[in-house]
């Protein structure tokens, strides 16, 4: 049986003990092959604090954080990399190189038999799609990248009315007759729907921090850039690193297909 090659990501400026422990913990399961980009003086050390062996990790030296940018557009351009997690690093290099347009967030609740995936406009100097409809496209790509297939849409209001009535039937005709639903914030957690729509940033943002206060949760926002998944890791919980670490193991870009078609 062929040996599925796992996913490279690189991680950038790796300077906290949650992220250290993520990547850790990734290693151990063989879940991903992991680059780290940084200090490593200042990883190493990190490592001995919390007992763990730094020479098992493959680290690019950068102690000035000028060079960064350019090891991290070394390793694009050499290695079949298909997501990248950045910490502590003020110039946000990831988000420089690449150039995010669009983000969604990924929940994973206990209380749920499937992940839920929030359609969110990016609000970054390069965010070109403002509208719903180019919203939940580049949503199912995620959704498709990560192999799931079945996209159920919920367009989630307290307030039902003509006006929701209308714009879910244009983006069902737009959108090639998806199972689109309108659904209230309680209804969300009965399962049938995986690709959720909030009334704009605001309101998903009140219903993933309450959702956190008040219940078990892992989440994390994924930026797509070209031809790259990104995640922004700073002071982020251990399990919401980790579980970043687990979506980007299952990512299936084909690199190679894409270069062949751009060439």
């Amino acid at each position: 049986m062929e040996r599925k090659v796992k996913n490279i990501v690189v991680v950038i400026a790796p300077y906290d003990k949650n992220m250290l422990k993520a990547i850790f913990n990734a290693m151990v399961i063989d879940l991903i092959n992991i680059v780290v980009v940084g200090a490593k003086t200042q990883i190493v050390s990190l490592c001995q604090s919390i007992h763990l062996n730094a020479n098992l990790l493959e680290i690019v030296d950068c102690s000035e954080e000028k060079n960064i940018n350019n090891e991290v557009q070394k390793i694009l351009n050499e290695q079949n990399v298909q997501g990248i997690v950045y910490g502590h690093y003020e110039n946000l290099v990831a988000e420089k190189i690449l150039k995010p347009e669009f983000e969604v967030e990924i929940l994973n609740f206990t209380i749920c038999k499937q992940l839920l995936f929030i359609a969110n406009c990016y609000q970054g100097d390069n965010n070109k799609i403002t509208d719903k409809k180019d919203f939940i496209l580049e949503t199912k790509k995620v959704m498709n990248d990560l192999m799931i297939y079945n996209h159920t849409i919920g367009l989630v209001t307290e307030d039902k009315n003509k006006v929701m009535e209308m714009e879910k039937k244009v983006l069902k005709k737009t959108l090639c007759n998806c199972k689109i639903d309108i659904i209230s914030t309680k209804q969300i957690f009965k399962g049938k729907h995986n690709l959720i729509v909030f009334k704009n940033n605001d309101a998903s943002t009140i219903f993933t921090e309450t959702a956190k206060m008040s219940m078990q949760v892992k989440s994390i926002k994924i930026k797509k850039a070209s031809n790259y998944y990104l995640v922004d890791a700073f002071e982020k919980d251990f399990k919401d690193i980790f579980f970043a670490f687990i979506l980007l193991s299952k990512i299936t870009l084909n690199k190679a297909e894409i270069k062949a078609q751009v060439s």
